[in-house]
């Protein structure tokens, strides 16, 4: 099975962490434009950035449930 990660899945993880396209792209550590294409579906994101988005977000979702104390 090939776990993908669209530019829809992009745009939904970007909602859900509730950041701008500039926040991204310092989430992320590439430029503004990088993002831009990834989220209008441009170029195919990277593996590693598909992950990062996803570990961000189940940070974020956690910490927002109770789950992780800060």
């Amino acid at each position: 099975m090939i776990n993908t990660f669209t530019h829809d899945h992009f745009c939904y993880w970007i909602d859900k962490m509730d950041i701008s396209y500039e926040e991204a792209a310092e989430l992320l550590g590439v430029s503004l434009s990088t993002i831009e294409n990834y989220a209008y579906g441009l170029v195919k994101i990277s593996p590693d950035h598909a992950t990062a988005c996803r570990l961000l977000l189940k940070f974020k979702t956690k910490r927002l449930n109770g789950i992780i104390d800060t």
